[in-house]
């Protein structure tokens, strides 16, 4: 079988390596792993049974299967240098096969990108009653931790695209304040639950907003489509941004 990846060539016509990753699952995440890996110049196969997922529309090549279709497991394998999930529930008996023959983050041994999201709690116009909450953690990188792709010098999907391709890890600083909105399915209906999208123009001409829909084809209520993420350079500010970021998404 022909490698569905075409090989780059230098002037000499002599292919060059190019590191190719493999992700399981096809959602989101899946999408924004992508991207961050394409900028490194690395190559991304998906494997997901549904066709036009979102991390499809964005990989270099989709086989379209499922997690525990062993034929599709081996091209997977035989085509990608290392593999990665994009969920926790892939089949486990799946992971194991992938691991015969290609190195699979994160592993048993969570190699890769963990994250723990934290929730503050407590009155608003009291902060010295706030306390911080563990509220989940997780083997790969989180909702919580998109805003790193507009906020930080390195994002968490290019953290773990350098994970797989052996490259050291990047700085992950926070370069501006900045606060993340999802928006999900609900924000494209009106109050009477007749459709309308989000009002793009004036939202888009907000200073230090950036717009990250997901490719999802149909909205639907509590549905996440896509996120918001809103950065400046004082607390102050950033507040005034995101309240009335919030005020044009509730409109009625």
């Amino acid at each position: 079988m022909p490698d569905p990846l075409v090989h780059r060539m230098d002037v000499n016509h002599n292919p060059i390596k190019i590191i190719t990753i493999g992700v399981m699952g096809g959602g989101q995440l899946g999408r924004m792993l992508a991207h961050a890996a394409q900028r490194l110049g690395m190559r991304v196969v998906v494997l997901d049974p549904q066709l036009e997922c979102p991390a499809a529309q964005a990989a270099d090549h989709h086989i379209q299967a499922a997690y525990d279709d062993n034929d599709a497991l081996d091209e997977l394998a035989r085509i990608c240098d290392a593999i990665t999930t994009e969920f926790e529930n892939v089949p486990a008996p799946s992971l194991l096969r992938l691991a015969q023959s290609k190195p699979v983050r994160p592993s048993a041994k969570a190699e890769g990108v963990l994250c723990l999201e934290f929730f503050v709690v407590g009155q608003m116009d009291d902060p010295s009653g706030w306390r911080l909450l563990a509220n989940e953690m997780a083997p790969r990188p989180h909702n919580s931790g998109h805003v790193t792709i507009d906020a930080c010098a390195v994002s968490q999907f290019e953290q773990q695209a350098r994970v797989l391709a052996g490259l050291p890890m990047g700085d992950c600083e926070a370069k501006s304040k900045a606060c993340l909105l999802n928006l999900l399915g609900d924000h494209w209906f009106d109050q009477q639950g007749r459709w309308r999208e989000p009002d793009w123009q004036r939202l888009l001409a907000i200073e230090g907003l950036h717009l990250h829909l997901y490719g999802k084809r149909q909205a639907k209520p509590g549905r996440k489509m896509g996120h918001i993420s809103v950065c400046a350079t004082s607390q102050s500010t950033l507040d005034e941004r995101v309240a009335y970021v919030i005020s044009l998404l509730e409109r009625s």
